[in-house]
């Protein structure tokens, strides 16, 4: 009799206690969907006229043409030298634009020099009003834009691998000026974006394709 009133008793205590126990829930699994990078071409509208090679201005620079060739174009090498100048450019004066506003890329095609791998590119109103901008050819990525003044807006810069060490460099931007002056030319990786022209202890040099430099108004829609 007694062991029946004990096991009864376990059964009790043994039901007390799954009872009072919680099943713990399963975590829900999420299922991560990634969105699609959908890359939108514009269509171009026009292409803008620049100045002849012989009207570019050189200040503390200078580009020599090569043997070589790209794609049937000619190559040149454009180098910082010594001057009495306190920076080292290579300026388009004067690209006039449609309307101001408009959306516009521009582009041209680099490979990294003997003593350089850095391409600096200025988009330059009234001075200081301009933007900048700097390619890292030997890594194949850009830097960050530097703005002052409101020239431009909506920046996209990109960076496109081509064969043979080249690069496709472009900044594109909605302009808000009917001209402004082009700026580029080699610079040392040490070297701050906003002052990217400035003196450098090496005078570093790269390859550029000179009638691949384009400037493009683009669809703004």
């Amino acid at each position: 009799m007694k062991k029946i009133i004990l096991g009864i008793l376990v059964m009790l205590i043994t039901f007390s206690c799954t009872s009072g126990t919680k099943e713990k829930s399963k975590p829900i699994e999420i299922e991560k969907v990634k969105e699609p990078k959908i890359e939108i071409t514009k269509k171009i509208i026009n292409e803008i006229q620049l100045a002849p090679i012989d009207k570019w201005e050189f200040r503390g620079t200078e580009m020599t043409e090569t043997q070589q060739l790209y794609n049937s174009e000619l190559v040149s090498k454009i180098s910082r030298i010594e001057s009495d100048y306190s920076y080292a450019t290579i300026a388009i004066n004067n690209v006039k634009l449609n309307y101001t506003g408009g959306k516009y890329r521009v582009s041209i095609l680099v490979k990294s020099g003997e003593n350089g791998s850095q391409l600096g590119l200025r988009l330059q109103e009234a001075y200081p009003t301009r933007t900048d901008v700097v390619f890292d050819l030997k890594n194949g990525v850009t830097k960050e834009i530097f703005k002052k003044g409101d020239l431009t807006d909506y920046e996209q810069i990109s960076i496109e691998s081509l064969d043979g060490g080249w690069y496709r460099c472009s900044f594109t931007a909605d302009i808000y000026s009917s001209y402004f002056k082009l700026v580029f030319g080699p610079t040392d990786v040490k070297k701050q974006v906003k002052i990217w022209e400035a003196l450098t202890s090496v005078n570093s040099d790269l390859f550029i394709i000179p009638s691949s430099l384009k400037i493009e108004e683009l669809a703004n829609d």
